[in-house]
């Protein structure tokens, strides 16, 4: 995804913010519920864009009903761009600061497709793999993938690694032609 300017600069100011009030993880989960309602709710859309309601009043409208999923400093930026009628830099805002977060605390974000659900320990066991070959912090998520019998599939940003028994089949079918 290429970023708009606008979005960059807006993203390293909401995280360095969000860094000297040492509130990073809040700010990011805070800006991925902002992002979701956008995308989702035609509604909260018409919200954001209209010209009724005040953009300080906004901002203190999407606090108080996001409640502590909502960190003041994305109410106020949900202010400010709803002030500039903005709404699409959001998603290129959260990107930059996820990007950053990511960067700062070298962290790897690996999303991991299996066919059965992962206990606690092979998730653990996975990720320590991960961190001791790659040198970074790894961030785990799992997702059930029914399409699979067996083994897993890892995705780390545009790394795509797949270690599925229909994988391992069909390079084995290569390998014998």
């Amino acid at each position: 995804m290429r970023l708009n300017r606008r979005a960059k600069q807006y993203g390293e100011a909401l995280f360095n913010a969000a860094k000297e009030m040492g509130v990073v993880e809040e700010v990011c989960h805070s800006l991925s519920l902002v992002n979701q309602l956008l995308k989702r709710d035609a509604s909260f859309r018409a919200f954001f864009n209209s010209r009724r309601i005040e953009s300080d009043q906004k901002g203190a409208i999407v606090g108080k009903v996001l409640g502590i999923n909502s960190h003041p400093l994305v109410s106020t930026l949900f202010g400010i761009l709803s002030e500039k009628r903005e709404y699409r830099l959001m998603s290129g805002i959260q990107c930059w600061v996820e990007t950053r977060r990511q960067r700062e605390l070298n962290l790897l974000v690996v999303k991991a497709y299996t066919a059965e659900e992962l206990d606690e320990d092979e998730i653990n066991n996975i990720s320590l793999m991960l961190e001791s070959s790659m040198a970074k912090q790894v961030e785990m998520s799992t997702e059930i993938d029914e399409s699979l019998i067996g083994g897993i599939k890892l995705r780390m940003d545009n790394l795509f690694l797949d270690g599925s028994l229909h994988g391992q089949l069909e390079r084995l079918k290569i390998e014998l032609i």
